[in-house]
């Protein structure tokens, strides 16, 4: 049998042991749970010579006694300490515990585990060596394992148990964790460092009042912009708009990249960023709907400092009667923008 294979036996026993309402203690869980997951990953749990139970250690002026205790080459290596099978592992008197434990001067081990059966928390030291760290490095919940978490797991099996694997795997784990966490963050209220970075085209060399306004009115698009990428709505490709710019990026005014890049912020998530060219003409720059050859809206280049818009109508051809915005306005014709656009994918013959 395969790890994978091995695994999906202890969770046939688990669901068989979790509804025997008079085994659900502490002892339960550590002989009945958290031993056949030992035996699982290949640990001989009848001698002494690989698993230990109640194993005592010193805790200041105290004794305790450790649930499990893992040997590897007579070295203890990992301690287990097991709690009920309804109990929450997140109590602050158990990692405590735990800690204490770890910290003995009796015992030393490199990886501590909190368990109630179903739950595992494995803990280290890479804060301070020596001491517990407050937020373990792997979880998981044995009946709802990932594939990233069995090969996680499998790495604490006796066949391939090497500490320093390990420890490089628990370092990437939490530095991955922290980059999610801000990316997290990020997702529901964009930094400002991040939508600078982001609208860079539009906000680099803003100062003051309109640097903030500017950033007031990403704010929104950038959420809507990582959650449509998140989700995959948007080609990873097109992150970059810069390749739909069809005339040489050196001659193109820079009030017209920023008029073309916060129109493809508006339109995010109404069609593709990649399908939004900005062409030169006679009197100034029009952006393209690519695939229905149809020009969303013209930017027309008043003199170098100051570039107006008007919005096209899908059944109007000439500019008559257009009504011409300066960017300040912008974003007050958001829902506009967005509603020709749909106009124009809904009905590609009027154009």
């Amino acid at each position: 049998m395969d790890f994978k294979e091995l695994i999906d036996a202890h969770i046939t026993h688990v669901n068989e042991q979790k509804d025997i309402t008079d085994k659900t203690s502490e002892i339960d869980v550590r002989d009945n749970f958290t031993k056949h997951l030992l035996k699982t990953l290949g640990y001989n749990i009848f001698g002494k010579q690989e698993v230990k139970n109640e194993f005592s250690v010193r805790t200041g002026p105290n004794h305790g006694k450790v649930d499990l205790v893992i040997l590897k080459n007579n070295q203890h290596t990992i301690i287990f300490e097991c709690k009920s099978l309804t109990e929450n592992l997140k109590k602050e008197d158990h990692y405590q515990q735990l800690s204490a434990y770890f910290r003995s001067p009796t015992i030393d081990v490199r990886f501590g585990v909190l368990t109630n059966g179903i739950n595992y928390s494995f803990y280290t030291d890479l804060e301070k060596s020596g001491f517990l760290d407050k937020e373990p490095f792997f979880e998981i919940d044995i009946l709802n394992l990932s594939d990233d978490d069995i090969c996680m797991l499998e790495l604490f099996s006796k066949s391939k148990f090497d500490v320093d694997v390990i420890l490089e795997r628990a370092r990437d784990r939490r530095h991955r964790l922290a980059i999610e966490n801000k990316l997290r963050q990020e997702i529901e209220n964009p930094s400002e460092e991040l939508i600078c970075l982001l609208a860079e085209e539009t906000i680099k060399n803003k100062r003051g009042n309109e640097k903030k306004r500017l950033i007031s009115y990403f704010s929104p698009l950038v959420k809507e912009a990582i959650k449509k990428r998140i989700e995959g709505d948007i080609p990873a490709k097109s992150v970059s708009q810069e390749d739909n710019l069809s005339s040489s990026d050196d001659t193109i005014p820079e009030k017209v990249k920023e008029w073309y890049f916060a129109i493809c912020g508006i339109l995010l998530g109404t069609c593709k960023p990649s399908n939004l060219d900005l062409r030169s003409m006679k009197d100034g720059y029009a952006i393209y709907l690519r695939v229905q050859t149809q020009a969303v809206a013209y930017l027309v280049l008043k003199n170098a400092k100051h570039t107006s818009l008007h919005l096209t109508d899908v059944y109007i051809k000439n500019k008559k009667g257009h009504s011409y915005l300066g960017i300040e306005s912008l974003a007050d014709h958001k829902q506009d923008i967005i509603n020709r656009v749909q106009t124009f994918m809904k009905n590609p013959k009027n154009r």
